[in-house]
């Protein structure tokens, strides 16, 4: 009985390595968890698909940034800014 599984051992770590490698080969990347479903003679699950990547706009149609447009407060003018800048930073 143990001669038996001396024997069998190198044969089904042989089948658990050509499991890796081919989901190695398939998947380029495997967790642990995929690690240990393979060893135990478990299918993996699908791999979900990569999120596509995100769009970008065709050359010459960017998106323009619309900025406002600027305007004097109401009740401001340049002409009273003057004047109160005057009258409060006189050096004399």
């Amino acid at each position: 009985m143990a001669a038996t599984r001396c024997e069998e051992a190198p044969i089904q770590q042989s089948r658990t390595l050509e499991r890796i490698a081919q989901a190695l080969l398939e998947r380029e990347v495997i967790d642990a968890n995929e690690v240990k479903l393979l060893m135990e003679g478990k299918p993996l699950p699908e791999k979900l698909p990569p999120p596509p990547p995100p769009t970008q706009a065709a050359p010459g149609t960017d998106p323009k940034v619309v900025r406002p447009e600027l305007r004097p407060a109401p009740g401001f003018t340049a002409e009273k800014t003057r004047q109160s800048l005057n009258n409060s930073c006189s050096f004399s």
